[in-house]
């Protein structure tokens, strides 16, 4: 903010830069015009601003190298049923992931507003938070396969750095970034939710080499 006191006598023209517009008094003299400059611009739009958002999205992707590797080899089969579950049903996949995430808002809503209470939404939250995120660590790995030519004996570590190498370049492409990342956390959920409610997958649509053993 800038103040000019009441009494002040300025003999030429007063030019200054601020976020808003300067009112003189009545008692001010001025001798010349009142001209307002620009502010200047940023600084976070320089060189570091780039450099800034490479640095979040390699931690992002190596965080997420390691809590795949945990859930596949915690979960072996839950994996491979989810990737099974995509690469056969890719399309039911993305429709059942998109009605989960369509009516788990209305749902945490009813509940925190009804006898259930805020504890059951916060439930529902979590368990839907964390099925997003593992979502993308099913996709990758489909994604890597499919990198890979369907190499089902290919080594997991490769298929799994591949696939969500390329998921993190094709979710970082602006607003087609944005519909792709929606796309894989539809179908990545719709996997996950059929592997967990529906029936199990043959054998020889899971073989794929993930860590924990084999099927």
């Amino acid at each position: 903010d800038i103040v000019v006191l009441p009494g002040t006598k300025i003999d030429g023209n007063l030019v200054y830069r601020s976020a808003t517009e300067l009112i003189l008094d009545k008692d001010v003299k001025l001798g010349g015009q009142l001209i307002r400059e620009p502010m200047p611009a940023s600084p976070s739009g320089g060189f570091f601003s780039p450099l800034q958002s490479v640095v979040v999205q390699l931690w992002l992707f190596a965080a997420a190298l390691v809590v795949g590797a945990i859930f596949f080899w915690l979960f072996p089969q839950v994996g491979q049923q989810a990737v099974a579950h995509l690469t056969t049903s890719f399309w039911k996949c993305l429709l059942v992931g998109f009605f989960i995430l369509a009516l788990s808002p209305m749902v945490c809503l009813l509940a925190a507003i009804s006898l259930v209470g805020l504890p059951f939404s916060l439930l529902v939250m979590m368990a839907l938070g964390m099925l997003m995120y593992l979502s993308k660590l099913v996709v990758a790995v489909s994604i890597g396969r499919l990198g890979l030519l369907g190499r089902w004996n290919a080594r997991f570590v490769w298929t799994f750095f591949l696939g969500l190498l390329f998921l993190y370049i094709g979710t970082s492409a602006g607003v087609v970034g944005i519909i792709v990342w929606f796309l894989i956390v539809c179908a990545g959920t719709g996997s996950l939710v059929l592997t967990l409610c529906g029936r199990k997958l043959p054998a020889v649509l899971t073989q794929s080499n993930l860590p924990g053993g084999s099927i």
